[in-house]
């Protein structure tokens, strides 16, 4: 039973160990991996870059930087219109434009 114990304390320790030591990606890496992902993956990826970038803009904001919190508040709303471009809701929400001419009265 101690050596049990032992080897599950040894298994978490060795488990936390490898999570802290995991890097955190920089934006610009997850921007990337965001575009060569496959599509269905996209809109998470775009959302967590955008919801990255609030957070950056907040901190921002609470520092009086002004122009940071500008230029972050920009990246937000281009990673979000990233995100509802990538949707598969939205591509399948939008209407031809033919259907739309044949439809719309004379």
């Amino acid at each position: 039973m101690i050596k049990f114990v032992g080897v599950a304390a040894c298994m978490v320790l060795g488990l936390v160990a490898l999570s802290s030591a995991r890097k955190e990606e920089t934006l610009q890496e997850l921007v990337a991996r965001a575009d060569a992902a496959r599509l269905e993956q996209q809109p998470d990826l775009f959302m967590e870059a955008a919801e990255r970038q609030h957070r950056a803009a907040l901190d921002a904001m609470k520092a009086e930087h002004w122009d940071e919190f500008q230029s972050d508040l920009n990246d937000v709303a281009k990673y979000s219109g990233r995100t509802k471009r990538r949707s598969p809701q939205a591509r399948r929400l939008r209407i031809p434009r033919s259907r739309f001419a044949a439809s719309r009265p004379a």
